[in-house]
């Protein structure tokens, strides 16, 4: 056969097709802070309103005082409200895009801590679980009595360690729903609030990006978004003794932490932690496509 005046030719057809070695597998996997610090006003007008309605900004929790649902009622907005409105956007739009990228399948988990770690929902795909699951994420309050016993409320340490020790398909490659690769999101102010002898948190640090190794050496992305302690300081003294003596050190844990430079975004406030969760949410995506 002759096509527009040259001799027949062989054709041939060829067809391309996402090759299932191309697939990836993701668990994505949020660890949360929901201790006491995650109950400051989320800009410095809730701070400020938080201290004029209740008399202080910080810590207004204890002994069964439970200012979180009289503030809401005031309009004042949680650094809380921020992160879990926001991961719930996030597992969103995790969720439209999973049903048509063939090239990459998603599974979710929430995790939560404040002394120790505790399950809000294990790793699953269905998505829209762990969506409705994000609408329980809240503060945990503080015992009632004894009240030393309350002090000493947020171990990051801990928290990493446990979650190493039994976090499900921990060390996958990505290659199939049974060895799905890790990524790790811890949301906190980077803050420990460690038990002491003394009233009023006994002693605080920074000193807990080593316990990030763990995951590190199983094949685990680690993103964190800093909610930073804004250096609010009337608040009867709680800043200036226990968050601002270690202020660089909290700072430096969190790029020593993540698995690059780039993964630790600060959130400077509460519109900043909606604005680091869309801008994760742009990171891990763009980053699976260009691995694929």
């Amino acid at each position: 056969m002759k096509l527009f005046g040259f001799k027949a030719m062989p054709i041939r057809a060829s067809s391309t097709s996402t090759s299932k070695s191309l697939i990836k597998y993701f668990q994505i996997v949020f660890l949360v802070d929901v201790s006491q610090s995650m109950a400051v006003g989320g800009t410095v007008a809730d701070i400020k309103k938080t201290k004029d309605s209740f008399g202080c900004t910080f810590a207004c929790h204890q002994l069964g005082d439970d200012t979180l649902t009289k503030g809401r009622m005031r309009g004042i907005v949680f650094k809380m409200d921020y992160a879990k409105t926001a991961i719930a956007n996030f597992l969103s739009q995790m969720q439209s895009i999973s049903g048509s990228n063939a090239s990459a399948f998603y599974s979710a988990a929430i995790y939560t801590f404040s002394d120790k770690l505790r399950t809000l929902i294990e790793p699953t795909s269905m998505l829209s679980d762990v969506t409705r699951a994000a609408a329980w994420l809240d503060v945990e309050l503080l015992a009632t009595a004894p009240y030393k016993s309350v002090i000493g409320h947020t171990n990051i340490t801990a928290a990493l360690s446990s979650l190493a020790q039994t976090l499900p398909k921990l060390g996958g490659d990505g290659s199939s729903s049974t060895s799905p690769q890790t990524i790790l999101v811890l949301i906190t102010d980077g803050a420990q609030d460690l038990i002491g002898s003394e009233l009023w948190a006994g002693y605080s640090d920074g000193n807990w990006a080593d316990s990030c190794a763990a995951f590190k050496a199983k094949n685990a992305i680690i993103y964190a978004i800093n909610t930073y302690y804004y250096p609010y300081t009337d608040d009867g003294g709680y800043y200036n003794k226990f968050v601002s003596p270690f202020a660089s050190q909290i700072q430096a844990a969190f790029p020593k932490c993540v698995s690059a430079p780039s993964n630790a975004i600060l959130a400077s406030d509460g519109p900043g932690i909606t604005a680091a969760v869309n801008r994760l949410f742009q990171k891990i995506t763009s980053s699976i496509r260009v691995s694929n």
